[in-house]
């Protein structure tokens, strides 16, 4: 499956039209991205693009899963998968219930992996597995420099809960700094996040539309100078102005799925695939 963790390596100002392409294919704990401090948030609906453009660059990750054989595998805690050159995504599992498992992919190509079995429901939370993957990352943070990060994902609306992140690095309170992808609440809107270096100020790009209706859909993040925007399947879908010059640079793991195997972890109960970060080499 193409998507957008396969980019040509290049200068990462230099974009090219990419997502009309994808279309076609087809740790603390911390309160949710909705905590304290200021927050951008667009209100007005954003007339969808149908090709926007995608900064080009190294890929820091790239988690598809493909190389994984058939059947439906159920991971361990502490099972290994590759995310990339010289990289790799750790399991961490604890509770009851099964899961993680490796399922079949979107139309039935490559492997996708669901962190929780069906079983676990978003209004009994203390009964569910909790379940991530965690990539350390030993990158340079993006900075102020432009980056992209996302994941392909389906989810019903009987999987969306308060918090389902996606994918993250750092946590919004620690004064760190943080960027993240989630699909929170239950009209499963997703939404991309960013918290400035030694910032409490939390910026919000929100998506106008649900991916809650038990399809795939590719979701992406981009950070282009002051501007935030999180596109669903190739189409720009919420904007979010960051400051000029907005330091990201958080510091940790990455974390898919989750952001712990403790009580209120934003577990993401949906199917995740093709996960991938782009920025600077």
């Amino acid at each position: 499956m193409t998507h957008l963790g396969r980019l040509a390596p290049g200068p990462l100002l230099a974009s090219i039209a990419l997502l009309a392409a994808v279309a076609a294919c087809s740790g603390p704990s911390e309160p949710p991205a909705r905590g304290a401090g200021a927050r951008s948030d667009p209100t007005t609906a954003v007339s969808p693009s149908p090709a926007p453009t995608t900064p080009a660059g190294v890929k820091h990750l790239d988690l598809t899963l493909d190389e994984v054989g058939g059947g439906s595998d159920e991971l361990g805690d502490g099972a290994v998968l590759a995310a990339g050159p010289s990289r790799f995504a750790v399991v961490r599992a604890e509770g009851s219930g099964r899961g993680p498992l490796l399922v079949p992919g979107r139309d039935g190509r490559g492997r996708a992996l669901r962190l929780v079995d069906g079983s676990c429901r978003p209004d009994a939370p203390s009964a569910c597995r909790k379940a991530l993957l965690v990539v350390q990352d030993d990158d340079p943070p993006p900075g102020d420099g432009d980056f992209a990060y996302g994941a392909a994902i389906l989810m019903t609306p009987q999987e969306t809960s308060k918090g389902a992140n996606v994918l993250q690095r750092g946590f919004s309170t620690d004064g760190g700094g943080q960027w993240k992808l989630q699909v929170d609440g239950t009209p499963g809107r997703p939404s991309c996040v960013v918290v400035g270096t030694g910032s409490s100020d939390i910026h919000v790009a929100k998506a106008d539309v649900s991916v809650a209706d038990g399809r795939w859909h590719e979701l992406s993040c981009q950070r282009s100078g002051a501007r935030l925007e999180v596109l669903v399947d190739g189409a720009r879908r919420g904007v979010a102005e960051l400051p000029p010059g907005l330091d990201v640079s958080p510091s940790g793991p990455l974390r898919i799925g989750g952001k712990s195997t403790r009580e209120d972890n934003d577990q993401f109960l949906g199917v995740l695939d093709e996960v991938f970060l782009l920025g600077d080499g």
